[in-house]
């Protein structure tokens, strides 16, 4: 059966190995399938740096229109995911929520792999860092923040920063399908 020239998909989940691999083929069947405009309602609380980066430069290459829109909440490493859409939306009481990168170490753990954690997490930083500054303009306070605990975004501040572009409700017209990723 062929797919309509516009799509409605939803994802909810972490973001890993497991649910990147998800979007890649929901998409690349949409992709392959002509389909002009899709609509993602898009919900995590973020996980892997590298399958965010992943996810951030797939949805950059996408073939066609992606209209990614935050019903309630994008954290971590999924802002980062988000921000690879060509359209952003954010509903009126979502949020987004970033932090520096974490790593749960297991006990017990010598000290030399302590100082190479350290070294991945800085580099996991620079990474996500050299990404999100590309393309928004979060004043210097908020980043300060940000590398001390936890940022908090509501949607105005989303759209004054340029994370998201307006705000918009995700909404599935009456004869639509929707498809889960």
């Amino acid at each position: 059966m062929p797919l309509p020239p516009v799509i409605y998909a939803t994802f909810s989940g972490p973001i890993d190995g497991q649910s990147i691999g998800r979007i890649f083929q929901g998409l690349g069947i949409a992709t392959q399938n002509g389909v002009k405009t899709v609509h993602l309602l898009f919900q995590s609380v973020g996980g892997n740096v590298g399958d965010g980066i992943a996810v951030y430069n797939y949805f950059r290459g996408l073939p066609f229109e992606l209209h990614i829109y935050n019903a309630g909440t994008v954290q971590s490493i999924a802002v980062l995911a988000y921000l690879g859409a060509r359209h952003r939306h954010v509903s009126t009481h979502a949020t987004f929520l970033l932090h520096k990168s974490t790593f749960t170490v297991p006990a017990p753990t010598p000290a030399a792999k302590y100082r190479e954690l350290a070294k991945t997490l800085d580099i996991e930083d620079a990474r996500v860092d050299a990404i999100i500054k590309g393309q928004v303009t979060i004043p210097d306070k908020k980043w300060r923040q940000r590398s001390r605990q936890d940022l908090t975004l509501v949607a105005a501040e989303a759209v004054q920063y340029g994370i998201a572009h307006d705000i918009a409700e995700f909404g599935l017209p009456p004869d639509g399908q929707q498809f889960n990723l």
